[in-house]
């Protein structure tokens, strides 16, 4: 992985790449927003909120989350219009009849699983269960004995019926229908929509790594945080160096656009 920011040589690669036709694809929390210890109270900086709304008059921007659409309309600008939830489950050219079987789904899931919580010998305190609509989240990063709560967790998912994927993420289990997209999906789905010729995603986590992995070459990926073993091509220091980023984005798109 090479740092984007900290070299004119990375920066004018990423220069290279962006069009008023390029889309510019994002993560949302721990991406655009910092990461909070309850996912209700998740919210933009007002200096990104700044940022997103100006770079939409440049560009097209799409925000691909494992929040659903409904959460996310409440907490981006409304000038993006480009929006993917449920890890890419809520995208374009997904099914009607399948998103209400994903409800359905989805409900039986959070009734069988709150059965099990009841039935566990181990302090419950501190875990969260999300309902997506489409989807769970089961947030444990409030928990006491994180590791040893992570374990039961993977192991009560494992014997949900029908079974499904388990999409891990920071002290997050998600749990989604094995059969249904994935970020990489909603992201080829949404340049397909608005014809985009390139497309940059930026993304903090394991879910992320559903984009980072398409072999694409009109796709630059960027990890918020280095890690090794991570297949983006590049990376930012931390979340909160996405200011930075948007501010060279919008800078370099408003440029080409007088040039």
């Amino acid at each position: 992985m090479r740092s984007l920011l900290s070299s004119s040589k990375n920066r004018n690669f990423l220069r290279s790449h962006l069009d008023s036709r390029t889309l510019l694809a994002f993560d949302f929390d721990g991406t655009l927003a910092p990461i909070a210890n309850d996912p209700y109270r998740a919210r933009l900086r007002a200096s990104t909120a700044r940022l997103l709304s100006e770079l939409c008059g440049v560009a097209p921007v799409a925000v691909i989350s494992g929040r659903g659409v409904r959460d996310l309309k409440e907490k981006v600008p409304s000038s993006i219009q480009l929006l993917s939830g449920n890890h890419g489950l809520e995208a374009p050219g997904v099914r009607s009849r399948t998103l209400r079987r994903m409800a359905q789904v989805s409900s039986k899931w959070k009734q069988q699983l709150l059965k099990q919580m009841k039935q566990v010998e181990f302090d419950t305190t501190g875990i969260l269960v999300e309902d997506k609509e489409f989807s769970l989240s089961i947030h444990y990063r409030s928990a006491k004995q994180r590791t040893k709560v992570k374990a039961a967790l993977l192991a009560m998912v494992g014997h949900l019926n029908p079974k499904p994927r388990i999409v891990l993420g920071k002290f997050i289990v998600n749990v989604v229908a094995p059969e249904s997209p994935h970020k990489g999906d909603a992201l080829l789905s949404i340049m397909k929509k608005v014809k985009a010729k390139r497309a940059v995603y930026v993304g903090d986590d394991d879910n992320d790594e559903d984009v980072f992995v398409l072999k694409n070459p009109r796709l630059l990926t960027v990890r918020v945080g280095a890690r090794n073993s991570s297949k983006a091509k590049y990376y930012i220091k931390n979340q909160r160096s996405i200011d930075e980023l948007l501010g060279l984005m919008i800078q370099s798109l408003k440029k080409s656009s007088v040039d």
